[in-house]
């Protein structure tokens, strides 16, 4: 719903993931991009910033494929 999947030690105590999908033009999901924290590096009040610069970085991979494909 938000575009950003999260696993905050689910699976692995001691790291925290994000992923985001990486769309072609046809909106199909071609890749996921992701990102792995460690909880002492940050909290959940500004997981947020980076959960917004993931996005960010996969509305640019996104449209970069949708230009060559």
């Amino acid at each position: 719903q938000c575009g950003v999947a999260y696993d905050l030690q689910e699976y692995k105590i001691g790291q925290w993931a994000m992923a985001a999908p990486v769309f072609d033009r046809n909106s199909t999901v071609l890749a996921a991009a992701s990102l792995i924290l460690p909880p002492s590096r940050t909290d959940k009040n500004n997981i947020q910033h980076f959960a917004s610069s993931l996005k960010n970085c996969v509305g640019e991979l996104s449209t970069a494929i949708k230009q060559i494909s």
